[in-house]
């Protein structure tokens, strides 16, 4: 049909800013690293303000206020130090802290003829197993949410067309968020796993939904105004896009990063202080990390949730 043809016509780069369009227009998909690397493109994110915030006072004071750049700069590096560095040392501690006592209730007689420790070991199996559906849900949620879908879907060879938002730093933020996403995993298996349920069940609940907190501090500090304008810089950069293609204007200087000179985008770039080849190096390496990543979250889901259902001990020995 007709419509079938259109759309096989549309290329990755109108399907993919259509989508991503759809979700900002719901509030939907974007989290604080993809923010950053829009701002960090967006000339006018980097406009700081001054205002007379007590002027309804009669003082005239002028108050500088930081640019949304800025804004959003410092609250990426809390949220990085809180998902990546925070969430890896609270692992660690706990692992440190409780390694010693790790043992396997297989062998053990209570493990497997206490009629009571039965039920323990199916609550503690199906809540691993919880996790473990969550493993796809989130992987999936990440990779296809907000700008991510620029680099997951868009080939690397156009990424000197898409000056909306830093590509690198958009792989950095998915990198982030799949490292994440791994130690929560892991670290809620640990946590089911020494938690001992004749003790107190709903430590182990708690306890596990709490790492998986982590993963949505990034989607939780982005506010209405950012998605507002990372849509509108979206709605101009497609527009743009579709002008040129229309009037077949030569494509693409690789070696500037950038249209033709004559191009007239809403949001300009700023030069690249690496190149095309360089950038494309890079984000290899990156998304390389990030399916190693995501392969051994995915393998943790499938083992874990059987070794804790083999070596689980709802009791506590040392009492």
């Amino acid at each position: 049909t007709e419509e079938e043809e259109k759309h096989d016509d549309k290329d990755a780069v109108v399907t993919v800013f259509e989508s991503v369009i759809a979700q900002l227009e719901n509030n939907e998909g974007l989290d604080i690293y993809q923010v950053l690397a829009f701002r960090a493109m967006d000339p006018r994110s980097r406009r700081m303000k001054i205002k007379k915030p007590f002027s309804k006072f009669r003082v005239n004071l002028d108050i500088l206020y930081l640019s949304s750049y800025q804004r959003v700069f410092y609250v990426a590096m809390i949220v990085f130090s809180l998902q990546v560095i925070g969430i890896s040392i609270i692992f660690y501690r706990q692992f440190e802290d409780t390694a010693a006592s790790f043992e396997c209730a297989y062998d053990l007689d209570e493990g497997w003829r206490n009629d009571m420790n039965w039920v323990y070991k199916l609550l503690a199996f199906l809540w691993a197993s919880v996790i473990t559906l969550l493993i796809g849900i989130n992987q999936n949620s990440i990779r296809h949410s907000g700008l991510i879908e620029i680099i997951d879907q868009i080939p690397n060879k156009m990424y000197s067309i898409i000056d909306i938002a830093d590509i690198v730093m958009l792989h950095v933020g998915l990198l982030c968020n799949l490292y994440t996403l791994l130690v929560a995993v892991v670290g809620s298996y640990f946590i089911i796993f020494t938690t001992k349920v004749e003790d107190n069940a709903m430590e182990m609940v708690l306890n596990a939904v709490a790492l998986f907190f982590m993963i949505e501090l990034d989607n939780m500090l982005v506010t209405k105004s950012d998605y507002k304008c990372v849509e509108q810089g979206c709605k101009a950069f497609l527009r743009e896009y579709l002008k040129e293609k229309e009037q077949n204007l030569p494509c693409i200087k690789q070696k500037e990063r950038r249209f033709k000179p004559n191009r007239n985008f809403a949001f300009k770039p700023k030069k690249q202080c690496i190149g095309i080849k360089g950038m494309s190096r890079m984000t290899k390496c990156v998304e390389c990390f990030g399916y190693i990543i995501a392969g051994i979250t995915v393998i943790s889901g499938l083992v874990f949730p059987v070794a804790i259902l083999l070596c689980y001990n709802g009791f506590d020995h040392n009492q």
